[in-house]
Order: C-alpha cells, then structure tokens, then sequence
C-alpha cells in the first residue's frame, strides 16, 4: 500500500510548477482541474480497493491513515469542478441550457446505465444474484449491482438542482443561487432519512463551485493582492480546523468539503500540478471511476491475487486501464 502512495506522490511532483511570485492565472483551466481530479481518482482507487481487502501490514498504516484521514474529502473537488463548470458554461456558451438535461444528465445515464448491465452480467458469470428490483434501482444509481453509485446518482441531482433554479430564476443571479442552496438543502433533508452520510455530506461543494462560477472575476481581483490572498489562506485553515473537529455536524461536514474545496483553490494558484499522466486520469475520470471495481471483483472471486494485497492492486490497476482504453476507443468508434 505504501508503494502505492509513493506512485500517488511522485505523479503530483513530477512536473509540478511553482507559481509563488506569479499567480498561476489558469487554475481554472481544463488541464489545470484535469490534474487535480487525476490526483484525487487515485486516491479513490486506493478507497476501492481497501474495500476488498481484509489483511494489512504494519507498513501499510501511512496510507491508510491518509485515506482515513481524507475520508469523502476526496470527491469534493469533482463536485466543485462540476458546478464550476456548469456555471462557466451558462456564462459563457450560447444556448447551453436548451440541452442540458440531454447532454448532461441524458448521456451520463446512458453512459452509466449501459456500465451497470455489463456489472450485473459479470455478476451473474461470477455467481452473485441481483433482483429486478435492485437492477432497476441501479440504473439510476439508488442501488448497485457491485458498481459505484452514490456519486453518479448525487451528481445527477445536482444537475436537476441546476436546470431547476435556472428555469425558475434565470433573470436573477441572487435567486438562482439561492434556489441551489434551498433545493440542496431539502435534498440532504430527504436523502438522509434512508441513505448513509456519503451520500449528501459533500454536496454542497458544487453548490460552491457554482458560487465561485458566478464571482470568479471578483474572486481573482481579490486573491492577487497578496495580502489578502494569505489572510484568505489562514482564516480558512483555522475554519477547516474547527469545522474538522465537529465533522460528526452534517451541517460542519459540509462547511469542512467547501473550506477543503477552497485549501485547494488557493494551493492551485501558487502552485501549477499536471503532466500528462494526471491530465490523463482526470481528462478520463468517469470511466475510470466506474470501471474500476470490476476487475476487483473478477480477481477476487475468481483468482487468488488477494493473497497477496501487492499483486492484487498492481493487476487490478492495469485491468481498469486497459478497460478504460477499451471504453474510449468504443466511445469514440461510435461516435463515427
């Protein structure tokens, strides 16, 4: 576990560009938040596969304290990229609501919905039973048929969220903000009357993301006076701190994935991660997200790589990328 922590370590270091005297105006960029999402989808990897794995060494700790460390940390920045970068594109792309719900939350579900029947075949062959009725809650993420689901299904209501407040509010940019906090609100009301806390613990980082999507010119102006910039900094490491503290408040949680979301923000624009490794993983998050478990289930029922915790990752990493390789050259074949 640990050899896997000095891969995650030398990927975040290598190339990396410190951008101290001069702001690293690109933060925002596509490849600058494609290295970010590459640095936290492997941190979700190592997450997957814990999960199958019962026996740990001594030397294993410093991983897993840091993944215990982390906990739904590790998603937030992909919810504060999402809302970033619906509130771009509202601004910035003509028409870009008129096929939202087709191109946002239609292609996800097919995308995902086709992954789920290739999970629940693979279930089958491997000898694990789903009903009806728990493939049919599967194709729109409230169960799971071995993939990973909360995530696609939280990130697909907050798209609603979006198409919601932007059809009601649209003249108002107060009212369309605020209409994200109050159906977000109401949506962790509901949700957590029968789901665990990872389900809506972190959502309000892309509420976040819209937020600073609607104030990023302001917010810029703001932080390149160093100043301030630093001020900004340590009031939110003292925030991050306390709201750490009592994380067990659904409410402080949430205040704890925005603080975390904004650490991030402010590391980025002294800091320039990427090279094309991590632009890779993040350029390729969802498939990487979702196929990811199934060569972990195939290896551990059908083989005996967990006897050794080593092989196991090492076979399970160069499965799921070989299995996202194969999902792009079939996305893109039939795009023809």
């Amino acid at each position: 576990m640990n050899a896997f922590l000095m891969i995650i370590f030398v990927l975040i270091l290598y190339e990396i560009k410190p951008c101290v005297i001069k702001n690293n105006e690109a933060y925002l960029s596509v490849k600058d938040t494609n290295a970010i999402k590459g640095i936290f989808i492997m941190f979700v990897f190592f997450r997957h596969i814990t999960s199958y794995i019962s026996d740990f060494e001594a030397l294993d700790l410093h991983m897993l304290n840091l993944n215990y460390y982390l906990d739904q940390l590790i998603v937030v920045m992909f919810l504060f990229y999402s809302g970033y970068g619906v509130s771009y594109s509202i601004r910035n792309k003509e028409n870009y609501m008129a096929e939202f719900l087709k191109k946002r939350i239609g292609y996800l579900l097919i995308e995902f919905d086709i992954i789920v029947l290739i999970y629940y075949v693979v279930g089958r062959i491997i000898g694990k039973a789903y009903s009806m009725k728990r493939l049919l809650l599967s194709v729109i993420g409230l169960q799971s048929v071995g993939n990973s689901n909360w995530y696609i299904f939280s990130i697909i209501i907050m798209y609603f969220i979006t198409f919601i407040s932007y059809r009601l509010f649209k003249k108002s940019k107060v009212l369309f903000l605020m209409s994200h906090v109050v159906l977000t609100v109401i949506y962790i009301m509901i949700i957590m009357q029968f789901k665990e806390t990872f389900w809506y613990n972190t959502v309000f980082a892309y509420v976040f993301g819209i937020f600073w999507g609607e104030f990023k010119d302001d917010m810029d102006k703001i932080l390149s006076r160093e100043y301030l910039f630093y001020l900004i900094f340590a009031a939110n490491l003292i925030i991050y701190h306390y709201s750490r503290k009592y994380s067990a408040n659904i409410i402080l949680y949430e205040l704890m994935s925005i603080s975390f979301a904004l650490f991030i923000l402010l590391v980025t624009r002294k800091i320039k991660f990427g090279n094309t490794y991590l632009i890779f993983l993040g350029k390729n998050l969802f498939p990487l997200y979702i196929l990811q478990r199934l060569p972990m289930l195939v290896l551990k029922s059908k083989t005996n790589a967990l006897q050794n915790n080593t092989v196991f990752m090492l076979y399970s990493m160069i499965l799921t990328i070989i299995l996202t390789q194969l999902y792009l050259y079939l996305k893109n074949f039939l795009k023809r």
